[in-house]
């Protein structure tokens, strides 16, 4: 009698030994892989591209996921840092799956025949903090016909491994990985911003040959949280001589005290 309750015993658990080891299995096959944040830029400039020669207006073509209670923000700067043009829109849109086009003219003025500029396209959030920015060299003439030049499209600029976005973050730091191909020899700088657009942490990743794809680990410390706050984490970098961003990407994170 023990015998034969024994022998059931064992087997029951070896049964559910073998029902564990399934479950797990099946569960590692199908559960989702951790990927890389920013897989495709919210932002794809299609016209004009990079050397194009402008006359006024410009006549500026994209593709974008817009933010559904953000703005869209256009800007025309010289080398010499001046403000040449300034455009502030806001789309009406809910979340979207794929991008939408966006489409719309930028008048200018410049004080001599010809000058290089940076125009940048960015789509900003309902705290005004900016969500990704692209730009393009251009050049600008007072009298003349329009040229333009093809956008050239690139591998993602910036993939991130750690932290993924909504990840909660704790301890006054974090520990930023990935990988990223700069556009110039300027720093590339990472910034934890909250919502009231105030910077909390900075740090930067110093940069030896533009157009290079360099792997980074980088540690960035910000403000001690006193209550629960949700965050934006931005990669950014400047294009010289302009002193202006001209490619950023964020994601959102939580910061917990």
């Amino acid at each position: 009698m023990i015998s034969d309750w024994l022998y059931n015993f064992l087997m029951s658990k070896k049964r559910l030994v073998i029902l564990v080891v399934f479950l797990m299995l099946t569960a590692s096959l199908i559960a989702p892989q951790r990927g890389t944040a920013l897989p495709s830029p919210r932002i794809t400039i299609l016209s004009p591209g990079d050397t194009s020669e402008l006359t006024s207006p410009i006549k500026l073509s994209a593709e974008i996921y817009p933010d559904p209670n953000g703005m869209i923000r256009i800007t025309l700067t010289s080398r010499k840092g001046d403000l040449l043009a300034r455009k502030l829109l806001r789309i009406d849109s809910t979340v979207n799956t794929s991008p939408i086009p966006f489409n719309t003219d930028l008048a200018f003025e410049i004080p001599s025949d010809q000058t290089e500029a940076l125009l940048t396209l960015a789509i900003q959030d309902d705290a005004f903090r900016t969500i990704t920015l692209r730009s393009v060299l251009v050049k600008l003439i007072s009298d003349g016909e329009t040229i333009l030049q093809p956008m050239l499209q690139i591998a993602p600029w910036l993939e991130i491994t750690q932290p993924q976005p909504s990840d909660a973050i704790t301890g006054g730091q974090i520990l930023i990985t990935g990988s990223v191909t700069p556009l110039s020899n300027r720093p590339i700088t990472f910034e934890l911003i909250n919502n009231d657009d105030r910077v909390i942490g900075a740090t930067q990743l110093a940069v030896e040959i533009p157009g290079e794809m360099l792997d980074f680990k980088i540690r960035l410390y910000y403000t001690y949280i006193t209550k629960l706050t949700n965050v934006r984490l931005t990669v950014r970098q400047a294009l010289y001589p302009y002193d202006e961003v001209a490619i950023l990407e964020s994601l959102c994170l939580t910061a917990i005290p």
